[in-house]
Formats: C-alpha cells, structure tokens, sequence
C-alpha cells in the first residue's frame, strides 16, 4: 500500500522529517564540501525557525525551545529554551504543553 506524506497523522509527519534532516546531514559529512553546505542548510534551517517563531508559529516555538534546551547548536542558551517552551505551553502547543509540565515538575522537587 502507498502512503502519502499528507495522509501521515502529525506526529508520524513529524518524525518521518525529521528522520530526513538527519540523513540529509548525515549524507553531507561525507566531504569537506558536503560539510559546509550542510553547515550551510543548518544556518539557513535555524534562521528559518526563527523568522516563524517571530511570525507567532507555535510549533517552531516549540522546537526552537527544545533546541535550545538540548544545546543543539552554538549559542543554545537552556534558560531562552525554557522561556520559549513555557510561551509555547500556554499558547497552547500541546507538545509544549506536556514537556514543560514534565521539566517543571521533574525539577522542582515534585517528580520521581
């Protein structure tokens, strides 16, 4: 059976994504030249989230929050990724929802 992209559910769509990012970066390590321009495809990528947090997008506030919390690029600042996925949260981003719920419960005190 052939499935469409389109006809995936959110997450799936999310993850199959994703899943491309890393082989498409992971394809470019193969030359100094295949480096750069996946450096290149990263800058681009990040300023591309950027310029959709700005525009209010929630899930690329969310992602923004996450990247910066697991440090995923120079200058990732945890305190920023919070900030942002605490907004995200209240905004009503339910995946921002559930991590934040998770982080502040796991390090107040609350959790396990």
């Amino acid at each position: 059976m052939k499935t469409r992209i389109g006809q995936l559910d959110k997450t799936l769509r999310r993850a199959f994504s994703a899943s491309l990012v890393v082989v498409a970066y992971a394809g470019g390590m193969t030359s100094t030249n295949g480096a750069r321009a996946a450096d290149e495809g990263a800058s681009r990528s990040m300023e591309a989230i950027q310029v959709a947090v700005g525009k209010g997008d929630l899930d690329a506030m969310y992602w923004l929050a996450m990247m910066h919390i697991e440090g995923s690029f120079d200058g990732a600042n945890y305190d920023r990724g919070m900030e942002l996925l605490k907004s995200a949260a209240f905004r009503g981003n339910k995946d921002a929802e559930r991590m934040f719920a998770f982080m502040d419960s796991a390090f107040s005190g609350e959790g396990c």
